[in-house]
């Protein structure tokens, strides 16, 4: 037969290539069958996550409804604490209220009332009462009636207000105040007030340059601790000129009265009413 002068390429074998196909056959099979696995794992996720989601739903609720509970309480507690505090104020003005009145009971309990001081509380000779020359033994008590002897005799020499007033004038109660001190203040209650006066009068004017005696009011505690706190504002307005006094548990100086106010440590005006 002919001889072909140009065969070109040799044949080729145009069927499908049997085993890539099957490869991609199986590819396509395998993901398709992952894929219905992880459908199926996150389906499953999901339905666990469902009953979580309801769960931490519910937590949040109730958390909700915990944080609005403690609200209620911190708002009535915060409603106690300032009803307390209202009550724990009147209760203070209460308290304070009463104090003055049991103080003013006192005050008046005491106002036919004077210390003498410098009187010396040993036994002694009362024709010599204002000279240590005791002849009895130094452990012995001084008696009522000593005492008050040494008052009288003090009225009449020290104080000058003569033997008849000295002697005549009616004294309710002489006590001497405990203590350890050799010349202990003696408090003496006068029948009179008039009498009282008329002794505190001339003691201020008699005693004024006396390091010997001294003859005060017998005034409550706190209105002592009032007027030791006011005592260097009066030396104070005294040095700058101004005319003072003390007046009980208060301080005037050029007319106006004063208290010591215990929160300031400093002296207010009294609004007088």
């Amino acid at each position: 037969g002919d001889v072909e002068l140009n065969p070109g390429p040799p044949p080729t074998d145009i069927r499908p290539n049997t085993r890539l196909m099957s490869l991609s056959q199986s590819k396509l099979s395998w993901d398709k069958g992952d894929n219905d696995a992880l459908s199926r794992t996150l389906q499953e996720i999901r339905s666990e996550m469902t009953p979580m989601s309801t769960n931490m739903l519910a937590m949040k609720t109730e958390m909700t409804g915990v944080n609005q509970n403690i609200d209620k309480l911190n708002d009535k507690l915060d409603s106690k604490i300032d009803m307390l505090q209202i009550e724990n104020k009147q209760l203070k003005s209460r308290v304070v209220s009463l104090e003055n009145q049991v103080d003013k009971i006192e005050a008046s309990s005491r106002k036919n009332n004077l210390l003498f001081m410098g009187v010396d509380d040993k036994p002694s000779d009362v024709n010599n009462v204002f000279e240590d020359i005791s002849n009895k033994s130094s452990n012995q008590k001084e008696s009522w009636e000593e005492c008050e002897m040494k008052i009288r005799l003090f009225l009449e020499s020290v104080l000058e207000l003569g033997k008849e007033f000295a002697e005549n004038v009616q004294i309710e109660h002489v006590q001497r105040v405990r203590g350890t001190e050799r010349k202990r203040p003696i408090i003496v209650r006068f029948l009179s007030y008039r009498d009282r006066n008329l002794v505190l009068k001339t003691a201020k004017n008699i005693l004024k340059q006396s390091q010997t005696y001294r003859v005060n009011e017998d005034f409550t505690p706190s209105v002592r601790t009032a007027r030791k706190n006011l005592s260097p504002f009066l030396l104070r307005a005294r040095e700058n000129g101004s005319k003072v006094s003390m007046r009980q548990d208060k301080l005037l100086i050029d007319s106006k009265l004063y208290t010591f106010d215990e929160e300031t440590q400093d002296i207010q005006e009294v609004t007088r009413k």
